[in-house]
């Protein structure tokens, strides 16, 4: 063989060695989606930062991967997530649809959240029970869970909006009666933005505990050992410890209840 042909041989057989230990590589490597959801998630420009990245992080590494993490909205973040483009997506809720296209994980423990409902000011009393809302026109935010009672039911009717800021500026020109609000310090941070100060909270309010999961694709390399490095975390009192240092209070875990998969 002459020596140019040895070269381009040579240099053949490195090009593959390289490709071959770069996708060695990119196999333990998680591609986690994240968006801003403060205080859990913050996205500043290209700094990440929050408790759920620090655990989703630790509990790779604890398992033998590393991540990768990509800004984008949920909606796509879901859709690259159910069709196996992505790995992780922290903060999925628990919901029987998604359960049938992507598996979780966790969860690191349980969230109580009070859910507001949005009115006019002197209109509070106007929204006592739950079958108030059968009465009147209610705003949702698209895509959002609230309670299984209130998403179930065809008596309610809902009126449909894509984000918070398009839903108080539909509150404030009276397309519906009522806003259904998930997320009470968002809804007041979209209030203040839109220079909406006429507004009042209902009566009725419905309690609920919210498992804080994290999403992950159907049937992932990685899903058993970081299942069991994020319960080890929440056992030890890791997760604690990282909420703590962001000064956000932690989700609740009683070890009574364990890890409740979602189905």
């Amino acid at each position: 063989m002459k020596i140019g042909n040895k070269i381009i041989a040579a240099l053949f057989f490195i090009s593959i060695t390289i490709m071959h230990s770069n996708l060695m590589a990119n196999d333990d490597v998680l591609i986690v989606d994240i968006r801003n959801r403060p205080p859990e998630m913050n996205v500043d420009g290209d700094k990440y930062s929050g408790p759920l990245l620090d655990i989703i992080k630790e509990a790779a590494n604890n398992a033998g991967y590393k991540v990768k993490y990509k800004v984008r909205q949920f909606k796509a973040s879901f859709e690259l997530l159910k069709n196996g483009k992505i790995d992780i997506l922290p903060r999925t809720l628990c919901r029987p649809d998604r359960a049938e296209v992507i598996d979780y994980i966790g969860p690191i423990g349980y969230q109580e959240k009070t859910i507001s409902f949005l009115v006019k000011p002197g209109n509070e009393d106007s929204i006592k029970n739950f079958d108030d809302l059968k009465k009147i026109s209610v705003g949702v935010k698209r895509g959002t869970v609230y309670f299984k009672e209130f998403d179930n039911s065809n008596d309610i009717k809902k009126i449909t909006a894509y984000d918070d800021d398009n839903l108080v500026q539909m509150f404030d020109h009276k397309r519906f009666t009522t806003m259904i609000v998930l997320d009470k310090k968002s809804a007041e941070k979209a209030l203040k933005k839109n220079k909406i100060s006429e507004y009042a909270f209902a009566t009725y309010k419905h309690k609920l505990k919210i498992g804080n999961y994290f999403g992950i694709t159907k049937k992932n390399k990685a899903r058993q050992k970081l299942q069991q490095a994020i319960e080890k975390m929440v056992i030890s009192g890791r997760v604690k410890e990282i909420y703590n240092k962001y000064e956000v209070k932690p989700p609740m875990f009683d070890p009574a209840v364990g890890f409740i998969p979602c189905h």
